[in-house]
């Protein structure tokens, strides 16, 4: 008698060193009084371009991972977002707050929110491109301070990594890469606490 064996081919693919592969990350933090996550889908990851800007515990484990399969790591505050640095809070008048930054919307500061950095480009040093997120952490009608710190660089946070599919095809191209993986580590949409003020990002 022949035996008839069901497998899910899915379940039976490994992801090769040169190999394509979705990937869900999910950071895990607290700001001291709520416990945040975030989640990041990333449809197509290559592990020879991407790995190594993985925390270790998790770039060199993706090789040999199935579907299903998760692997994490538990990063100290500052790690991979620099320390925290008095240094880089700068202040100014509130008129400096670029209200129209946004073509086609009228936005006005709030004290606690996140801004993309160029939003505030008539302060010392920021240029209108920057994209990085800052907060106001004082506003009043004569002076405004914002952090330019990264809005994790006091907290530390776990990161873990869920492989959902893997894809077929390799990718071995040498050239610029799109960090995805480094975006999917250190720009999460920062809900950290700031005392009477709003943690959600932007506007």
């Amino acid at each position: 008698m022949n035996a008839v064996i069901n497998q899910k081919p899915e379940q039976d693919k490994v992801i090769q060193s040169q190999g394509l592969a979705a990937l869900t990350f999910t950071l895990h933090w607290s700001d001291g009084k709520v416990a945040h996550e975030e989640e990041m889908h990333l449809e197509q990851f290559s592990v020879f371009r991407e790995a190594d800007f993985l925390p270790t515990e998790i770039g060199t484990q993706l090789a040999g991972m199935h579907a299903g399969d998760s692997a994490q790591a538990t990063l100290p505050a500052g790690e991979v977002t620099g320390a925290w640095d008095a240094a880089r809070q700068v202040s100014g008048s509130p008129s400096r707050f670029d209200r129209g930054y946004r073509r086609g919307l009228e936005v006005e500061p709030h004290y606690g929110r996140f801004y993309p950095r160029g939003i505030f480009h008539g302060l010392q040093g920021i240029v209108r491109e920057a994209i990085e997120p800052a907060r106001i952490t004082a506003l009043d009608k004569q002076t405004m301070r914002v952090d330019l710190n990264h809005p994790l660089a006091r907290f530390p946070f776990t990161v873990a990594c869920r492989v959902d599919q893997v894809l077929p095809g390799s990718d071995m191209r040498g050239g610029l890469l799109q960090q995805s993986a480094r975006r999917a580590c250190t720009l999460p949409r920062s809900r950290c606490a700031c005392p009477g003020g709003s943690g959600y990002p932007f506007w």
